[in-house]
C-alpha cells in the first residue's frame, strides 16, 4: 500500500534540503529547514542513525499531544514509549519500530489506532544525505475519511498479526512487574508452552540465577538509554535449555515513566550447540595432537611448519619456537627432498588425496633420523588447499635392525655357499684322487702285461694292440675326468698356467678359439681358495658358453687396478633375453662363488649380440694373503 501524495512530497522535501544542507556550498539556513519542517500539514519526525530523535515539528507534538517536559532534548528518548501508549496495541507499534531499526533501508506504511479513537497513517523510510543513510524520517498523518481508514486499519492488523504469528524471532512483552502480558506463538513454541500458559508469569520463571541477574541488568540498561544485546539460556517446560538472544526496548507511558518492555528474541541453540561441539571436536584434536606417540605437525601449502608437537620437536631436536620458523624442507634430507617434494605437488593439484614414503630428516645435532611420513591436505569448501597433515614415525631403530638382520642373512648365506663349495671341492678331490691313484694304476698293469705280450713270438700282437689302444683311451679319458674332479693346486701350478691349460684341453675337443690374457696380476698376493672359486666360475662359464651358446670364440680377460680386481668373459654366441631366461644352477654358481668376496657379476647379453660376464672385487683382506 502506498501513502498518500502529501506526506510523499513533504518527505521528498525534507530529503532534498538535507542533501543539499550536506554539500559544501550555499547551505541553507536552520531557520529555512524549520520553516519547512512547520509549513508541511503531517507531524515529522527525524531520527539519527542510532534511533535517536534529532527533531519534530509542532504539528506531531499536536497529534501526540506531548507534554512540555517530553518536547525538551534531553527527553526525547520517552517520546516513543509514550506514543506507544496512546495506541490500541502499543506492542505492535514498538515491535515494528524495532523490526525497522533492524532494516536500515526499509521503507514502512502502517495504520495506527489510537485510544482516543483517532486513526493515523504512519509513513517512514530512510534519510540519506549524499547517498549515505543518515537517519530516519517518520511522517504522521490525520486520516479524515473514517471509512477508508478503518479499512486500512483492519488490513494492518490482519497483516500485523500474521507478521507476529509467522515470526521467525519470539516477541515477549513484560510489565513494571515483569510479568508476561503477550508473547507470540513463536516465542511460546520455542519454550514447549501454549502462548496462555505463558501469560502472566515472571518472565523470571524462565531464566536459570545466572540469566535472572543477567536479564535484570539489561533491563537497567536499557532503562537508561544503553541498548545491548546479550545472549542467555532459556529453561523450557520439559527443563531443557535454549540459548536466545535478547533484544530488549523500554515501554513508557506519557509521563515518560517505564511501564514495562518488550523483547525481540532469536533461538541461537543450534549455533550454540554446533560451537560447543566444534569447543569439544578442538579440544579432542588438541589432546590427541599434544599427546599422540608419534611426531605430527600442521604445515602451510607453502611446507611452513604452522603447529607441531612435542613428540616432533624432540624427534628432530628443535623446540615449537624454532620449528615453527622453518620449513619441511630445512630438515629433510637432501637426496629425499625431490621425492618428497613431487607427492606434494600431486597432492595440490588433487591427483592423490595422500601419501606415505619412507625418508630420511636431519636432526639438530647433525644426526640422520630414519622416518615413516604420512601426509594428506585438508581443503575448504571450494577445495582449495588450508593446510597439510603429517605424522612422522621414527623408524631409526628399526631399520638398524632391519640392516643387522639382512647383513647376518647375508653372511650365513656366504658361510652356507662357503661350505657347500669347500664340500664339492673336498668331494671331487677325493673322487679324483681315487680315479688317479686305483684306476690309473691299474690301467697301467694292463699296459705293461701287453707290451709283454707283444714281445712274445707268438701270435697275439693284433689283438694285443687292438688292447692298447682302447687301454691308451681309457688312461686318456680317466686323466681327463681327474683333472676336472681334483681342486687345482693353483699355488703349484700358477693360477694364469691352470686357466691355459684349461682352454686347451677344451679347444681339443671343441671347435672352439680361446684367448686367455691377464695384466698386472700378481697372483701371489691371493688367497688359494678365492684363486680356486675365480677358476671355477671360469670354468662355470665357459662350460654354460659350451652347452647354450654356439660360439666359436671366447676371450677370457683377467685385469689388476690398486683397489680392484676385474674379470671378464665373452663370447660371440646367440646370447639371451636377460626379462625373459630363468637362472639356472650355473649362474647360481656364479653369483653365489662370486658373493662369497663381495664381489659383483654383472651379465651383459642379448639375443644375437653374445653375452658379457663381468666381475669384480675388491682387493679386501678377504682375497689378499699379503698387503698388495
Amino acid at each position: 500500500m502506498r501513502t498518500s501524495d502529501e506526506s510523499n512530497k513533504t518527505i521528498q522535501s525534507i530529503t532534498r534540503f538535507s542533501e543539499t544542507a550536506g554539500s559544501n556550498a550555499g547551505q541553507p539556513s536552520a531557520d529555512i529547514f524549520e520553516e519547512i519542517l512547520e509549513s508541511v500539514s503531517e507531524g515529522v519526525m527525524i531520527v539519527n542513525n542510532e534511533g535517536k530523535i534529532i527533531h519534530f515539528n509542532r504539528k506531531f507534538s499536536s497529534i501526540w499531544e506531548l507534554p512540555e517536559n517530553l518536547c525538551m532534548p534531553e527527553n526525547h528518548a520517552d517520546i516513543t514509549g509514550y506514543v506507544a501508549q496512546q495506541l490500541n496495541e502499543p506492542m505492535v507499534f514498538l515491535s515494528r519500530i524495532e523490526s525497522i531499526r533492524e532494516l536500515p533501508d526499509a521503507v514502512s506504511f502502517d495504520i495506527l489506532e489510537g485510544k482516543n479513537g483517532s486513526i493515523l497513517e504512519l509513513y517512514t523510510q530512510p534519510l540519506q544525505i549524499e547517498g549515505l543513510n543518515s537517519g530516519r524520517i517518520w511522517n504522521f498523518r490525520d486520516m479524515t475519511d473514517r471509512q477508508i481508514a478503518h479499512e486500512k486499519l483492519r488490513k494492518a492488523k490482519e497483516q500485523f498479526k500474521l507478521i507476529i504469528n509467522t515470526a521467525q524471532e519470539g516477541i515477549w512483552v513484560v510489565d513494571e512487574y515483569n510479568i508476561t502480558t503477550f508473547v507470540n506463538k513463536k516465542m511460546a513454541d520455542m519454550l514447549e508452552y501454549s502462548v496462555e500458559e505463558m501469560k502472566g508469569k515472571n518472565d523470571f520463571s524462565f531464566l536459570d540465577a545466572e540469566g535472572q541477574a543477567t536479564f535484570e541488568n539489561l533491563l537497567q540498561q536499557r532503562k537508561s538509554g544503553i541498548h545491548e544485546k546479550k545472549e542467555l539460556a532459556l529453561i523450557s517446560k520439559s527443563g531443557k535449555r535454549y540459548w536466545a538472544n535478547f533484544s530488549i526496548s523500554p515501554i513508557v507511558d506519557h509521563d515518560g515513566i517505564v511501564r514495562g518492555s518488550l523483547s525481540m528474541i532469536t533461538d541461537i541453540s543450534k549455533r550454540k550447540s554446533a560451537e560447543e561441539a566444534l569447543k569439544q571436536s578442538e579440544t579432542k584434536f588438541s589432546h590427541a595432537f599434544n599427546h599422540a606417540p608419534i611426531g605430527i605437525g600442521l604445515l602451510s601449502p607453502e611446507g611452513h611448519f604452522l603447529k607441531v608437537n612435542t613428540v616432533l620437536c624432540k624427534l628432530v631436536g628443535y623446540d615449537e619456537k624454532e620449528l615453527l620458523c622453518m620449513k619441511f624442507h630445512d630438515i629433510t634430507h637432501p637426496e629425499d627432498l625431490h621425492d618428497d617434494l613431487e607427492n606434494v605437488n600431486l597432492l595440490l593439484k588433487g591427483s592423490i588425496t595422500a601419501y606415505q614414503m619412507e625418508k630420511r630428516y636431519l636432526h639438530r645435532s647433525g644426526n640422520i633420523i630414519n622416518v615413516l611420513l604420512d601426509v594428506s591436505l585438508v581443503c575448504n569448501d571450494n577445495q582449495e588447499p588450508l593446510y597439510f597433515i603429517s605424522q612422522i614415525q621414527d623408524i631409526t631403530e628399526k631399520k638398524l635392525l632391519e640392516e643387522k638382520v639382512e647383513i647376518e642373512k647375508i653372511n650365513k648365506q656366504r658361510e652356507i655357499t662357503r661350505a657347500v663349495i669347500e664340500s664339492q671341492e673336498n668331494e671331487r678331490s677325493e673322487i679324483g684322487r681315487e680315479l688317479h691313484d686305483n684306476v690309473n694304476q691299474l690301467l697301467g698293469t694292463i699296459r705293461l702285461y701287453v707290451d709283454m705280450a707283444m714281445n712274445t713270438k707268438e701270435d697275439l700282437k693284433p689283438l694285443l694292440e687292438t688292447a692298447l689302444e682302447y687301454t691308451l683311451s681309457a688312461i686318456e679319458e680317466n686323466r681327463k675326468l681327474s683333472k676336472k674332479m681334483i681342486t687345482p693346486r693353483i699355488n703349484s701350478m700358477g693360477f694364469a698356467e691352470t686357466v691355459q691349460d684349461m682352454a686347451e684341453d677344451i679347444m681339443k675337443a671343441h671347435p672352439v678359439k680361446i684367448i686367455f690374457t691377464s695384466k698386472y696380476f700378481d697372483e701371489n698376493n691371493y688367497q688359494e681358495k678365492f684363486k680356486v672359486n675365480l677358476f671355477r666360475i671360469i670354468q662355470e662359464q665357459v662350460n654354460n658358453i659350451l652347452k647354450h651358446a654356439k660360439a666359436s670364440k671366447i676371450k677370457i680377460n683377467i685385469l689388476q687396478t690398486d683397489t680392484n680386481l676385474f674379470a671378464t668373459i665373452t663370447d660371440n654366441g646367440i646370447g639371451f633375453d636377460t626379462s625373459c631366461r630363468k637362472k639356472g644352477m650355473g649362474i647360481a654358481n656364479i653369483n653365489n662363488r662370486t658373493s662369497l668376496y663381495n664381489g659383483v657379476a654383472t651379465f651383459i647379453t642379448a639375443p644375437g649380440q653374445g653375452c658379457e660376464l663381468n666381475l669384480a672385487f675388491v682387493r679386501s683382506a678377504c682375497i689378499l694373503t699379503i698387503a698388495a
